[in-house]
């Protein structure tokens, strides 16, 4: 994995020097491309600074803020409780002993019925993981060593987009939580003192599978009303790592643009050497500054000078 900053500490430019003699044109190229690079770096991460820094003052926030909306919540999750208790008691008298299976089948519905939301992705517990968050960038092709292809880190790039992307509304969602925890609890109480209301009145008019699987459903997400996260600490370790994440790959992203957009340039670069080189005057300056590279030419007035025969170029 590459530094996650370029140039990296007592990395310098290459000088401009050929495989012969002297300062090599060509690989003048090469300098402006990393200057093409070093200005894509760094318009991406300006880009994304101002969300990074909210995230970044959000977290400092969110610890304390969800201490207390936890702390103030307390006491509403302890009576809910107690009543859902007692509605079970309730319900246990009116459904008779001999038919247990009816309650066994309903509570097995329910595992079924959160298996499947599990799978459209409705869970609780951390939202992201470190293992997960792979945003490793390449430095060399895969094979190892030199630049890498274009295609290739524009593959690597959509791969840590969606990592980071993932990890930044996981945290975006966590930092909500003190604000959403007054707001399922009272849902939740509003619920139970329903079912509440109703097991005590009628019985004759009460659906009674309806009314158990009320009371499942109800108890379920009584026993996840803090989702999953068993104290606070939990529950900043999570928000931490995601933010840990979302930042790493912001940072990865704006080292693989820098990559992208070198080798761009490079491949342009080539393009139009091709294209001037293909005028047949340039052919000929070509030739005759390779020449110049590779051996001086004699002067006027030495052996084998311009001025005599069998002149040219320095053995």
């Amino acid at each position: 994995m590459t530094e996650l900053t370029y140039p990296s500490p007592g990395q310098g430019p290459d000088k401009p020097k050929g495989d012969d003699c002297g300062c090599d044109p060509r690989a003048l190229d090469n300098l402006k491309c990393e200057t093409k690079g070093l200005q894509a770096q760094s318009a991406y991460l300006q880009q994304f600074a101002g969300p990074s820094d909210a995230r970044r003052d959000k977290f400092d926030k969110v610890r304390q803020l969800y201490i207390d909306a936890r702390a103030k919540a307390a006491p509403d999750v302890k009576d809910i409780r107690g009543q859902a208790q007692h509605i079970k008691s309730q319900l246990e008298c009116l459904i008779p002993d001999d038919d247990g299976r009816r309650k066994k089948c309903l509570q097995d519905a329910l595992k079924d019925v959160l298996a499947e939301l599990a799978k459209c992705g409705v869970g609780t517990g951390c939202c992201v993981k470190e293992e997960d968050c792979d945003v490793s960038v390449p430095d060399g092709e895969e094979g190892g060593g030199g630049s890498q292809d274009a295609g290739y880190l524009r593959k690597r790039l959509a791969e840590i987009e969606a990592v980071t992307v993932a990890a930044e509304d996981c945290f975006d969602r966590l930092v909500d939580e003190p604000a959403q925890i007054p707001v399922r609890v009272q849902e939740l109480k509003t619920r139970v003192a329903a079912l509440a209301t109703d097991v005590a009145g009628d019985v004759t008019k009460l659906d009674l599978d309806r009314a158990y699987a009320r009371y499942l459903v109800a108890w379920h997400d009584l026993d996840d009303i803090w989702l999953g996260f068993a104290d606070t600490n939990a529950f900043y370790d999570c928000v931490c790592t995601a933010l840990s994440c979302a930042l790493r790959g912001r940072q990865a992203l704006g080292v693989l643009t820098h990559h992208i957009a070198v080798e761009d340039c490079k491949k342009q670069a080539k393009e139009d050497a091709c294209d001037l080189l293909k005028v047949k005057e340039n052919v000929v300056n070509e030739v005759v500054a390779i020449c110049h590279r590779r051996c001086t030419p004699k002067t006027e007035g030495e052996p084998g000078g311009a001025d005599q025969t069998g002149g040219g170029c320095a053995a």
